[in-house]
C-alpha cells in the first residue's frame, strides 16, 4: 500500500502566522498557492506600532465626526457626487435607486479615503502597505507577490502612488464603525487585500472580520449569502490586536461584523496589478499624485506631527440633521 502524502499544517512563525480557511485544500498545497487561491489567510502580528495605530485611529475618528457634524464642504461634495451618479444612471437608461451606488454602505460606517486625512497620515498608511509587502517578501514567501503582481512591486517606494497598481474604488481608506455598523459578506475581487485594525479590544464591542471558506460560502461566494438562502455561519471571525495585519486574496468571502458599542477603526487597501498599458495613467492624469512627496516610514522612525487630539476621542451626538434630510431628497430624485 502506498502511503499517503503527509499534509502540511498551517505555518506559525515569529511575527506572523497562517490560518486555514479550507483545511483540506490548504493542507494539500504550498503556502503561496493556498493564499492565492483563498484557502488560507495571513496575519502579521505587529505591523504598526501602538503609537502609529493610535495616531491613525484618532485622525479617523476626527474625520468621521467632522462628517457627522454637517461640515458644509463635505456635504456639498457628497451632494455633487450623488447628483452626478444619478444623472449617469439616467443617461444610461438604468433605474436609479439609493442602493445603486452604495450597495455595501451602512449609515453607521464611515469610509474615509486617504484624501480626507493630513499628508502625514496618508504617508503612514502608504508606509504600512509597503511594510506589509516587505514582510510577505522577506519573511513569508516572495512567490506569493511574484505570482500576484509580477514585477509591479519591484523597487517600489510607494503603493498608493505606484502607477503599476490599481486600487478598489475609494481605497486605500479607513473604515470607522459606530454602533450598528456592519459590512455585508463580499469578495474584493482584487489580487490582494491588507486590513490593519487600528482600534484595541477595549475601544469597541462586537465587531471583528468574518471569513468564509469556499465551501461554507457556497456557489458564487457572497452572492449565495445574500439571495434569500440560509446564511452560513462564518468559518472564523478574527479580532486581532491593533496594529496587526490580515492579508488575503480577492476571492475570499469576508464581512465586517456588527459593532455593538464604541468605535472600531480599520485601515483597508485592496489592489491589483495594471493588466495592460491602456490602464496605466498618463503623465497628465498622474502628475499630481506622482509629484507628491512619498516618505517611507519604518518602525521607530519619528513621524511628521499630527493633530494634537486626546486619545479618548468621543463621538459626536447622532441624530437626523439638515444634511441627512437633504441627502434623502437627492436620493429620491428631488434635487
Amino acid at each position: 500500500m502506498v502511503a499517503e502524502t503527509p499534509k502540511r499544517s498551517a505555518r506559525v512563525e515569529s511575527g506572523w502566522s497562517e490560518t486555514f480557511l479550507d483545511h483540506e485544500r490548504a493542507g494539500s498545497c504550498d503556502l503561496a498557492e493556498s493564499v492565492a487561491n483563498g484557502h488560507s489567510i495571513l496575519q502579521v502580528h505587529s505591523l504598526a506600532s501602538p503609537e502609529e495605530a493610535r495616531r491613525l485611529k484618532v485622525e479617523a475618528i476626527f474625520a468621521a465626526d467632522r462628517r457627522m457634524n454637517d461640515d458644509p464642504e463635505e456635504s456639498c461634495q457628497t451632494e455633487q457626487r450623488i447628483v452626478a451618479l444619478r444623472a449617469a444612471y439616467l443617461k444610461a437608461d438604468q433605474p436609479w435607486r439609493s442602493s445603486s451606488a452604495f450597495s455595501n454602505r451602512n449609515p453607521c460606517v464611515d469610509r474615509l479615503p486617504l484624501c480626507a486625512f493630513p499628508a502625514s497620515a496618508a504617508i503612514l498608511c502608504d508606509a504600512l502597505l509597503l511594510r506589509a509587502l516587505s514582510v510577505v517578501n522577506g519573511q513569508i514567501d516572495d512567490q506569493l507577490t511574484r505570482q500576484l503582481f509580477g514585477d509591479c512591486l519591484a523597487d517600489a517606494t510607494s503603493c498608493e502612488h505606484n502607477p503599476r497598481l490599481r486600487f478598489a474604488t475609494g481605497e486605500p481608506a479607513i473604515n470607522v464603525y459606530s454602533p450598528g455598523g456592519t459590512f455585508k459578506p463580499h469578495e474584493d475581487r482584487e489580487a490582494l487585500t491588507i486590513l490593519v485594525p487600528l482600534s484595541g479590544a477595549s475601544d469597541y464591542d462586537g465587531g471583528g472580520t468574518a471569513f468564509w471558506s469556499t465551501s461554507d460560502a457556497g456557489p458564487g461566494g457572497s452572492v449565495s449569502l445574500n439571495n434569500g438562502r440560509t446564511v452560513h455561519e462564518p468559518t472564523l471571525v478574527l479580532r486581532p490586536l491593533a496594529g496587526s495585519a490580515i492579508i488575503f486574496c480577492g476571492d475570499v468571502t469576508h464581512a465586517g461584523q456588527a459593532c455593538t458599542g464604541g468605535r472600531r477603526c480599520i485601515f483597508v487597501a485592496s489592489f491589483s496589478p495594471m493588466m495592460n498599458k491602456s490602464q496605466v495613467p498618463t503623465i497628465d492624469e498622474d502628475v499630481a499624485r506622482r509629484n507628491a512627496a512619498v516618505t517611507k516610514v519604518g518602525p521607530g522612525r519619528e513621524l511628521p506631527p499630527m493633530r494634537n487630539l486626546p486619545s479618548d476621542v468621543q463621538s459626536a451626538p447622532g441624530g437626523v440633521t439638515a444634511r441627512h434630510k437633504r441627502m434623502a431628497e437627492i436620493l429620491s430624485g428631488r434635487t
